[in-house]
């Protein structure tokens, strides 16, 4: 059966190159329970919009069939692209009731694709949530893999693969991903029960489903905790691993969140140490300070002049680096405020909006350095490291941020300073939970 759109076949490989240079690090746990070939359905929790879909896509081996908001086919090339992706529309009570009716052609589709040995991605929230948060699930995955072992034999081991995507931040480059991947749900466990029962045995997958789910992410009822762990993420905890009270694996880090801080502070009715937390990253932000004391302080003398030699040394590949990708960059930037309304959408656009522009852009530089050279190698070179260029971009003004951070670090006065560290070490102190 044809399961491979041009579209799938020929971006895969680019968005995972892309997905690589974005992310830090991306790590998985539990690969092996996909199944080697026969179908199964993937049931991911949905926090980042298009992401959670770009990434299940990119790292597992067999193509995947996706089921996406009916709303995003309205436009006629758009839904061709869509659909060359291996997307089906799955509609909406918002998306008119009069509408409702199609899904039950989809959810046949989605029979047939499993019947001939194929790999759906249903999310079973059914919408996306900007939050490290799981919620109650849809019945439509329970009813697709119902009907996929009631209608066809061979379909009996049908499997249910949770996964739980995890972001240590859901916009940023180099930032972490984790995919934790949980042990199958065997759909045929519930068919005594749907002979019975259909909303029972529907009722009980479900549950079953979304404690599993539930097990393979962070799940954070508190706005606060939840916002504690975004600025950990982001300003503390890739810069005190010699504490070794985090880990040095998105893995490790996870779960140090997931078995520690999130049960500690769930469980503590004494809220003043999630407060001294809070305060410690507005003295951050009071002070534009955008890493950790302890962090900075190596940063002192002669480590200082050798970070102040290396970028000015390092300059002329850095303008080489900014002239080659700014425009790309900034364009993007520039689309997400005027086009992209939901906010968790803005990586997905970059990602995607990123390999069309860098892509292009890479090219007519080339072409460029061409036309002025007259050296093909020259120009083939230059576009065969171009993705260097973006590296190079990012590590250079990490570095940058690093000085700033340094340098204002030495311009605040003495007793803000022991205030900062003082703070600093305490909050340092309350995060190694035993």
């Amino acid at each position: 059966m044809k399961n491979r759109g041009f579209f799938y076949l020929f971006f895969r490989p680019l968005v995972k190159f892309a997905l690589v240079l974005f992310y830090r690090k991306i790590e998985f746990d539990g690969k092996e329970s996909f199944p080697q070939g026969e179908a199964y359905i993937i049931a991911p929790n949905h926090q980042n919009a298009f992401m959670d879909a770009l990434v299940i896509a990119c790292f597992t081996k067999k193509p995947i069939h996706f089921l996406v908001r009916a709303d995003v086919f309205k436009n006629k090339i758009a839904a061709r692209v869509f659909k060359s992706f291996n997307m089906l529309p799955i509609y909406r009570e918002r998306d008119g009731k009069h509408n409702m009716y199609k899904n039950e052609a989809i959810f046949e589709k989605c029979v047939h694709l499993l019947s001939h040995g194929e790999v759906l991605m249903i999310f079973p929230e059914a919408s996306h949530f900007g939050k490290r948060f799981l919620r109650p699930l849809r019945k439509g995955i329970a009813r697709i893999a119902f009907d996929g072992i009631a209608t066809h034999s061979h379909l009996s081991e049908l499997k249910i693969i949770p996964v739980g995507i995890n972001y240590s931040d859901y916009f940023y480059s180099h930032s972490d991903l984790f995919l934790d991947i949980g042990k199958p749900l065997l759909v045929k466990k519930y068919y005594q029960i749907l002979a019975e029962n259909k909303l029972i045995a529907s009722t009980e997958i479900l549950e079953e489903l979304h404690s599993s789910i539930k097990n393979n992410i962070l799940h954070v009822e508190s706005d606060r905790i939840h916002l504690a762990i975004e600025k950990i993420y982001l300003n503390l905890i890739f810069y005190v691993k010699n504490l070794e009270i985090f880990g040095n694996t998105p893995k490790q880090n996870h779960f140090y969140f997931k078995n520690k801080f999130i049960p500690y502070f769930e469980e503590l009715k004494n809220e003043n140490q999630l407060l001294e937390i809070e305060q410690y990253f507005e003295l951050m932000k009071k002070y534009t300070i955008q890493y950790p004391i302890q962090y900075l302080s190596n940063f002192s003398g002669l480590k200082k002049f050798a970070l102040v030699m290396i970028l000015i040394f390092t300059f002329p590949i850095y303008l080489i680096s900014y002239v080659s990708v700014f425009l790309p960059i900034v364009f993007i930037k520039k689309q997400i405020k005027i086009k992209v309304k939901d906010v968790q959408f803005s990586t997905s656009f970059k990602i995607t909006a990123g390999i069309f522009l860098f892509g292009f852009n890479g090219f007519l530089y080339a072409f460029i350095l061409f036309a002025l050279f007259g050296n093909l190698h020259l120009s083939g070179v230059y576009f065969f490291f171009y993705p260097v260029f973006y590296l190079i971009y990012g590590g250079y003004r990490r570095m940058l941020k690093k000085i700033n951070s340094i340098y204002v670090l030495s311009k605040i006065k003495v007793e803000e300073y022991e205030l900062l560290k003082m703070q600093e070490n305490h909050v340092i102190s309350i995060l190694n939970i035993n």
